[in-house]
């Protein structure tokens, strides 16, 4: 089983911090313009409707409570398989970020065009 899962905390900008458990992370990081995976996350992905914690603390409690409980309901720790890992993007407005079905739709006329 690998699907890059695993509980994801995003750290934006005004020190925002959302967690969730997630697999194929690198979807945020998917650029369709120019084909190729990168640094700088492209989309809210997973990350739309989670709430947000102010300080890293209370992140990590959040992310160690999740774990616990995904690896008793599920029985394996591969299930979460890369851990907790802190995605920091301190100067992203998280707000200003597409949903990723968003980021999907509005690209397509630019994919298209830089194609030709």
């Amino acid at each position: 089983m690998s699907a890059d899962n695993g509980i994801y905390i995003l750290h934006t900008l005004d020190n925002e911090y959302r967690v969730a458990y997630l697999a194929a992370i690198d979807n945020m990081y998917w650029n369709r313009i120019l084909r190729k995976f990168g640094h700088q996350i492209t989309n809210k992905g997973g990350f739309t409707h989670c709430t947000v914690h102010k300080t890293q603390e209370e992140a990590l409690k959040m992310s160690a409570l999740l774990y616990e409980d995904i690896v008793q309901r599920e029985g394996d720790p591969m299930f979460v398989e890369y851990g907790i890992q802190i995605l920091a993007h301190p100067d992203v407005d998280f707000n200003s970020l597409p949903t990723h079905d968003e980021y999907m739709k509005i690209n397509d006329d630019d994919r298209i065009m830089h194609d030709m």
